[in-house]
């Protein structure tokens, strides 16, 4: 009798590489809570948007809102200056309840800028989501 050896993959929420638009559609498919455990590695993808899969995810995970919250505190308190100006752009930007939350942090960082905030478009973009929302 033939020994057959059975695998399988673990098929995730979580994209591989910046081009597993396949991963990023089971995330949103899956939906909130479902992806709760996958939001910190989820979000690691909204590091550059010039990848293609950010392109798919962000708006799925600013639909998410305040769920991201403590999530994103963490990255505000990164030193990744572009990451930060990507997810006050096209995350906190996009959903009302999270710029509402993170209103003081956007105003401080249009009121107390550094160089580097400057330099990598985070009080610009921190001063367009004020704006947007009539807080300007």
């Amino acid at each position: 009798m033939q020994k057959i050896e059975v695998t399988s993959r673990v098929v995730g929420f979580v994209p591989i590489d910046k081009h597993d638009h396949e991963a990023a559609e089971r995330a949103i498919v899956a939906g909130y809570p479902a992806v709760e455990s996958s939001l910190p590695r989820l979000l690691e993808w909204i590091q550059d948007m010039n990848w293609p899969v950010a392109q798919t995810l962000a708006p799925f995970l600013a639909s998410i809102g305040e769920p991201l919250i403590p999530h994103l505190e963490v990255i505000f308190e990164t030193d990744d200056e572009i990451w930060k100006a990507w997810i006050i752009s096209r995350i906190v930007g996009e959903s009302l309840p999270l710029a509402v939350h993170f209103r003081n942090y956007l105003e401080k960082l249009v009121d107390q800028e550094t160089k580097e905030e400057d330099d990598e478009w985070v009080s610009d973009n921190a001063r367009d989501v004020l704006a947007k929302y009539g807080w300007l």
